[in-house]
């Protein structure tokens, strides 16, 4: 099986090392390596020529391209294009990949045609542990492209990853393989390192740009994560509406977080997370309906 393993970063200097080293101790090495700088302005170019050597030792073709200015999606779309395998393995940038990833994808990936891989956090401080407290295994039909892999002729049938979305692009790339019939399947063992996001400010801000990203992108109701959204949407509304007339309930939410993040973690991370969530879910509402209203105009590929 050929798999190219795909990756789009800029001024990734500080996590840029394990995320090479982690592809090159891969049980099952990939035949190619294609990675797209959105136009690093630090040590990031360096660093991978250096790589480069090293993987040409271990028999993968790697390939940089340097894109200034161009999003992750159009990153994607550029890396996949070059790409010569039938399998494209995408992993994000600041993301490290254990030793069996993509073996364990590869065996998964016999059956179907797009494997959704899995991921864990990487928290060191006490809000990147606060934020870990919620990452869960991937979901089936939505898996985030941090840890996927899938046949490039689904990419094709779908027209790619949608360059429009700055964020949300691998959810509306899932949705439209998902509706033309594509299979998926997770592949439990294929596991991603997946650092935190430095503060808590910077994490709620992250789901903001999720929710304005799945707002651009529309509700799909035809597929798991849609159907998703829209309980999420009517369950706020309804919760909105009863709030305005019995304010008296606005603490409910608070307590429900609070006993789900004890439950997610029987200790002050658990405690903490829970007190914040309904914050992160009131950041990805506003940033969801924001994007309804800013929804930009998609030019295919």
């Amino acid at each position: 099986m050929k798999i190219a393993v795909i990756s789009t970063i800029k001024n990734e200097e500080s996590l840029l090392r394990p995320m090479l080293d982690s592809i090159l101790n891969q049980s099952l090495k990939p035949t190619e390596l294609i990675i797209v700088d959105g136009g690093s302005t630090d040590s990031t170019i360096k660093i991978l020529e250096e790589y480069k050597i090293k993987f040409k030792k271990h028999k993968v073709k790697t390939l940089i391209k340097i894109e200034p200015g161009k999003n992750i999606a159009q990153g994607r779309n550029i890396a996949i294009k070059l790409a010569k395998s039938e399998w494209i393995a995408s992993l994000d940038g600041g993301c490290v990949a254990k030793p069996d990833w993509l073996k364990e994808m590869a065996k998964t990936a016999k059956k179907v045609d797009i494997v959704s891989g899995n991921f864990e956090p990487i928290a060191k401080g006490i809000g990147e542990k606060i934020q870990a407290v919620f990452v869960k295994r991937s979901t089936k039909t939505n898996p985030s492209s941090r840890s996927i892999m899938f046949k490039k002729s689904c990419w094709t049938k779908v027209g790619g990853y949608p360059e429009h979305l700055y964020t949300g692009e691998d959810t509306l790339f899932n949705a439209r393989m998902e509706e033309t019939g594509c299979k998926f399947e997770v592949a439990d063992k294929a596991i991603v390192e997946w650092r935190m996001r430095a503060s808590l400010k910077k994490w709620l801000r992250q789901f903001y740009l999720y929710g304005k990203g799945d707002g651009q992108a529309g509700l799909r109701f035809k597929t798991g994560y849609g159907k998703k959204i829209a309980s999420l949407l009517i369950i706020s509304y309804v919760f909105l509406i009863t709030a305005l007339m019995f304010p008296q309930i606005i603490i409910v939410p608070f307590i429900a977080s609070i006993f789900y993040g004890l439950y997610m973690n029987h200790n002050i991370y658990g405690l903490l997370a829970g007190l914040v969530l309904p914050l992160r879910l009131i950041a990805y509402l506003l940033g969801f309906h924001v994007g309804i209203i800013n929804k930009p105009r998609e030019e295919k590929l």
